[in-house]
């Protein structure tokens, strides 16, 4: 499993590749617009990213700029939705119509800041993700 964390705060992204390195391959940045390089760059080499854990306040471009240039990649290729990258959205911001508009963006699941592990594990596991094995030879 490829892993993408997108977060402006270093600490943050650190904590959340601690949590996720047994589920998979983590790639960090720390903007949008790295996000967006990292996704396009994934995907033009035929390997998309399968989660993408997205801040939504994040310098150049906003979490939600993202996600929708993410759905909008998916679309133009035809990717059936059950093949499409799950994206968890995390915010300190609470208010209605933020969690909306992740939401209507095409959101899997959104989170409040901070994360706590538990939370986050929780999520990836409510999206049919597992802990990569190692084959004991």
């Amino acid at each position: 499993m490829r892993i993408l964390i997108a977060d402006d705060e270093k600490l943050v992204r650190h904590a959340i590749k601690g949590v996720m390195k047994n589920y998979g391959d983590c790639s960090t940045v720390a903007d949008g617009r790295e996000a967006l390089n990292a996704i396009v760059y994934a995907e033009k080499n035929d390997q998309p990213f399968n989660l993408v854990i997205l801040d939504i306040s994040m310098e150049r471009m906003s979490g939600i700029e993202v996600l929708k240039a993410i759905r909008k990649i998916e679309e133009d290729k035809d990717r059936p939705l059950d093949e499409r990258m799950k994206v968890i959205m995390a915010t300190g911001n609470s208010e209605a119509n933020i969690v909306r508009e992740c939401i209507e963006a095409g959101c899997d699941k959104y989170v409040i800041k901070p994360l706590k592990p538990d939370t986050v594990l929780k999520y990836v596991k409510d999206l049919g993700f597992s802990k990569k094995t190692t084959k004991i030879i």
